[in-house]
């Protein structure tokens, strides 16, 4: 147990974990709330560095479609962020699970919509996510898609041309231009026409499909190297968004749709 603005909460179990942080599911007396923490010391100084600035990113926003922040915690072997619950889980679990494909065929543009909404709001505060993928989309009530996992985020200034450089993000849902170090907000943009393929070919085919799947987690660096104009398939995908999607994977970035022009099409 732990304590936060005089409130006692208790860790019920581990929602998810990664190299960076363990989320957990914690309770107060009649609340749930999503704790995430660094799962190595506050010594380790580029991911203590990445959690600071998490914050900082955090402190920046407020929109319903990205999960609420709900402040810092301090704990005794590590440094917590509070953050709402979202009672179903990740997005890409959401869409592996056949017990969702009626809430997923009822659902799929609303769900396209609540992914634009989130990037474009960070958009226009100068914000780039850089790690959008359907894990870090959580199914809040109501099936609402809300945006999670700030740690590689950095707003989008000269102050930080030199960060916006480090490759660091998930090759699989990632922009080719990555590789020459050029990440921008049509990087962005791209990767979140993989999560719009995710969602679509789930509802279309009746069945998900992971991301480029030829390719393991090894080889998919050779896929942005050599063939950067691979798309994944659109079998059964109509017309009106198989051309969407070939727009937002664009081979050159500034070709790509904006955030808002993407709204415009799909609403």
């Amino acid at each position: 147990k732990f304590y936060h603005n005089n409130e006692m909460l208790h860790i019920q179990k581990t929602l998810s974990s990664n190299k960076y942080s363990i989320i957990f599911k914690v309770k107060s007396i009649d609340t749930y709330y999503a704790l995430k923490i660094l799962n190595t010391p506050f010594n380790d100084c580029q991911k203590a560095d990445d959690f600071k600035k998490e914050i900082q990113i955090l402190k920046l926003i407020s929109s319903d479609h990205i999960v609420k922040f709900l402040g810092e915690v301090n704990l005794p072997v590590s440094h917590g962020i509070l953050f709402e619950f979202c009672p179903n889980g990740n997005l890409y679990n959401f869409l592996k699970s056949k017990d969702n494909l009626n809430v997923i065929h009822i659902l799929f543009n609303y769900m396209c919509h609540d992914i634009i909404l989130a990037v474009n709001y960070l958009h226009n505060i100068k914000i780039l996510h850089r790690d959008i993928k359907s894990p870090n989309f959580l199914v809040a009530d109501k099936f609402i898609l809300k945006l999670c996992d700030f740690n590689l985020s950095r707003l989008n200034s000269d102050d930080n041309s030199d960060t916006l450089k480090n490759w660091r993000t998930t090759p699989t849902w990632s922009a080719p231009e990555i590789i020459d170090c050029q990440y921008t907000d049509k990087s962005d943009i791209y990767s979140v026409g993989i999560v719009f393929w995710e969602i679509l070919f789930t509802h279309f085919n009746n069945t998900y499909k992971y991301p480029f799947d030829d390719y393991n987690e090894n080889t998919m660096h050779f896929r942005l190297v050599l063939h950067p104009d691979t798309i994944p398939p659109l079998d059964n995908i109509p017309d009106n968004w198989t051309n969407l999607l070939k727009n937002i994977w664009n081979i050159i970035p500034t070709n790509r749709p904006t955030s808002s022009d993407i709204i415009k099409l799909i609403y």
